[in-house]
């Protein structure tokens, strides 16, 4: 019998996160991050042997402090040997670069 991976996801920043978009304003990364992790989930909801977990589901940004918090309860209840994270960033540039 093997035994269950959680994996545990993190979207990355709000949407209130000044600067955390292109310079245009049109790509933001809340956006973008929340749909990585949503791909992820919907790609491995089939799969018994992972478990995935979304411990950022509101669009707002929580604090480093909050987001450890999070993570180390989700790993007390699951055991941290059966837990990977997985936090969702992405640096936007302008001029095509």
């Amino acid at each position: 019998m093997s035994k269950q991976l959680n994996l545990l996801l993190i979207p990355g920043h709000g949407k209130e996160c000044v600067g955390k978009m292109s310079p245009n304003g049109q790509f933001r990364e809340w956006q973008f991050a929340r749909h990585v992790v949503a791909g992820i989930m919907s790609k491995l909801e089939s799969n018994t042997n992972i478990k995935c977990w979304n411990l950022v589901p509101e669009d707002s940004d929580i604090t480093l402090a909050n987001r450890v918090k999070r993570v180390n309860e989700k790993c007390s209840k699951l055991g941290a040997g059966n837990c990977i994270l997985l936090e969702v960033h992405v640096n936007a540039s302008g001029n095509g670069v």
